[in-house]
């Protein structure tokens, strides 16, 4: 028995001034590529939030019974360790004039549930990812 986590990463491209803009740019991304997880660097922002639940086809049991399964993808923005104010050190943030970003990174838990099904009729067995993000 096995499962699939997969993970679309791009450096990324502009991020907004506003916390909502950053993960305007990440959602619009995601809509190319299906995947678990979409993580965008570049605008040096720190947050992960779950997209919008999305529907998938599965099928499970011997007759290969088709469901409808719902699963929410998320979307992270990986963080920075560019430390740009420091006293007596000149970097191009300062030159811009842009304000300091939020040092540090995100981090996912993935959690497999084992489903399982011993009727007689149509026996199923496949397991669940359940995934939380934290920034």
């Amino acid at each position: 028995m096995r499962n699939s986590l997969d993970i679309f990463a791009h450096h990324g491209k502009g991020g907004g001034v506003l916390s909502g803009s950053t993960f305007n740019t990440l959602e619009k991304m995601a809509v190319g590529a299906d995947a678990d997880i979409y993580l965008m660097g570049h605008d040096h922002k720190k947050g992960c939030i779950p997209s919008t639940p999305r529907l998938r086809l599965s099928s499970r049991g011997k007759d290969a019974e088709l469901f409808v399964k719902s699963r929410s993808p998320w979307l992270g923005r990986t963080g920075s360790f560019l430390r740009a104010y420091e006293a007596g050190r000149i970097s191009y943030n300062v030159d811009a004039g842009r304000p300091p970003c939020s040092l540090g990174w995100i981090e996912f838990e993935v959690t497999p549930k084992r489903i399982r099904n011993q009727s007689t009729s149509n026996p199923y067995d496949y397991i669940e990812l359940s995934i939380r993000g934290t920034a």
